[in-house]
């Protein structure tokens, strides 16, 4: 389902939206093209500090290292 939107521009970011939108057909493909760019940006800092999160976990690591000696023990053979 298409939606519309509306909203205010300052001068600075008009201008930055006419520059954005000459690589697109039209205003709306440059804005929804920078919404999800913006949403996989969030998402991708999301990630990291999700992964920073559980690297640094003490209970995580422990499991991490008893997975490796019984890979360890299995490779032996």
């Amino acid at each position: 389902m298409s939606r519309s939107m509306t909203f205010r521009l300052n001068d600075d970011t008009q201008q930055k939206l006419e520059e954005l939108s000459e690589g697109f057909p039209s205003r709306s493909a440059a804005v929804t093209a920078a919404i999800d760019h913006a949403w996989r940006h969030l998402r991708d800092e999301q990630l990291r500090v999700e992964s920073a999160d559980l690297a640094a976990d003490p209970d995580d690591q422990a499991e991490m290292r008893a997975v490796a000696a019984d890979m360890e023990e299995i490779s032996a053979w």
